[in-house]
């Protein structure tokens, strides 16, 4: 994410964000260098970058969300997603979350 997570009514973040799939194959869908790693455009038709209110968090949007989660971070959906050009990120696109890993980077900090 470009942005750090916080409570807001409207999408907010920037290109420079991104999603990726790990299985069954390694892709990013990466909308600031305009492409993606599976051969298709990464240039986004939208800005809906970030969402998050207090009833979820999402990645994307346009008809379907990226990556949904709930407010208790335990159900969530994915699907084609117009904002990164991006298929279902998950093995189905309703899913039960066992566990949810959150890294941070920041900038100059090494």
């Amino acid at each position: 994410m470009s942005s750090a997570w916080s409570i807001h009514n409207t999408y907010y973040g920037n290109a420079t964000c991104f999603v990726f799939s790990l299985r069954p194959h390694f892709y990013v869908y990466d909308i600031a260098r305009g492409v993606s790693s599976s051969g298709g455009s990464g240039k986004a038709s939208n800005s809906f970058f970030q969402l998050a209110t207090r009833e979820a968090i999402a990645v994307g949007g346009g008809d379907h969300f990226a990556l949904w989660l709930d407010d208790a971070l335990r159900h969530g959906t994915s699907r084609h997603c117009d904002t990164f050009n991006s298929p279902c990120l998950a093995s189905a696109e309703q899913f039960r979350c066992n566990e949810v890993e959150v890294w941070s980077f920041v900038e100059g900090s090494w």
